[in-house]
């Protein structure tokens, strides 16, 4: 008798053989990071079944995040850990209160791949816990500015349980037009960001975290194309566009 295969499992594997980065997707090359010199960073795991993704302090009480790690699951199921950088032990765990996907979220694009995970009780801030500030739609962002992306999944594109914590990679922002047409068919929109690494990028584990560029929260790591491919890239929900939405739900 066949088991039952968990949904999120079919998914990952179903986009490694397309070579897409799946929402569970780690930073391959890079480097180990300590979770003091990157407090905003919090894992997200789902109940029997484990890490799914990053996500990011963005305020006291909520999470940032990608909607497609979230958007199927309760908030009873979702466990965030944060002051950590493994994601089954330190620091503490909290269950988000709510789930809030964008309101233009687009499952099958990834467009405005963005959602809050808000919680009931107050964060305690503190060298290991505490929130960035995110990027003003003002701030002018060049070609090839060289940002910082970080996350807890794979070190491995063959492998994707090969997690070994928290680890973080150089990567520079792109033309989009370009981008889009490298990674065609799939669809890269206006409210999608291009980042390219050397041999450095999100793999499995790693969607919902950061993009931080000139010290600010500047994207959130959405899908990319390969695992640390040589000119591999990697696509971003940009939080130039999802400026107003924060700021209704209170993001400063």
């Amino acid at each position: 008798m066949l088991r039952k295969v968990p949904f999120l499992l079919l998914v990952v594997i179903f986009h490694l053989l397309l070579g897409i980065i799946p929402p569970s997707a780690g930073i391959v090359g890079g480097y180990p990071e300590e979770i003091e010199t990157t407090p905003w960073m919090v894992s997200i795991s789902v109940q029997n079944v484990g890490l799914i993704c990053g996500g990011v302090i963005v305020s006291p009480r909520v999470i940032l995040t990608a909607a497609y790690c979230v958007y199927r699951q309760r908030p009873m199921d979702l466990i965030i850990r944060v002051g950590s950088k493994f994601t089954d032990r330190d620091g503490y765990t909290l269950y988000p209160e709510n789930v809030i996907t964008h309101s233009a979220f687009n499952a099958t694009n990834k467009e405005n791949n963005l959602a809050l995970l808000t919680l009931s009780t107050v964060l305690r801030e503190s060298h290991s816990v505490f929130p960035i500030r995110i990027k003003e739609a003002t701030d002018f962002l060049p070609l090839g500015t060289q940002c910082i992306i970080s996350g807890y999944g794979s070190t491995d594109p063959l492998n994707p349980q090969s997690f070994s914590g928290l680890r973080s990679a150089m990567v520079r922002t792109m033309d989009r037009d370009n981008c889009a047409q490298r990674l065609y068919p799939w669809t890269v929109t206006y409210s999608m960001l291009c980042a390219s690494g050397n041999g450095e990028d999100g793999c499995a584990g790693d969607a919902g975290g950061p993009l931080i560029c000139g010290g600010k929260l500047t994207a959130i790591i959405s899908w990319g194309k390969g695992c640390g491919r040589e000119g591999g890239i990697g696509v971003y929900a940009d939080l130039t566009s999802a400026r107003r939405w924060l700021t209704d739900y209170g993001v400063p």
